[in-house]
């Protein structure tokens, strides 16, 4: 059974030009993100909120309330 051994990426023959690729893309990505961002917001900030709360203000309306101080302690 071989050994495995680590390896330098400088050792294979390929890996420089795929280092020298990868940096040169990165470089030209890291140029152009803030070309290429949208800094104006897209929505406005203000916006209309509608609650539909007749529901709760009609339980409300129905609640009764007892008072049971008497019944506590006795």
């Amino acid at each position: 059974m071989s050994e495995l051994r680590y390896q330098p990426l400088s050792h294979f023959g390929w890996a420089g030009t795929v280092s020298a690729g990868l940096v040169s893309r990165v470089a030209t990505a890291d140029a152009n993100f803030n070309k290429e961002m949208e800094l104006a917001p897209r929505v406005s900030p203000e916006f209309e909120l509608t609650i539909d709360n007749t529901a709760a203000i009609h339980a409300i309306e129905n609640m009764s309330f007892f008072q049971m101080k008497g019944m506590l302690f006795k």
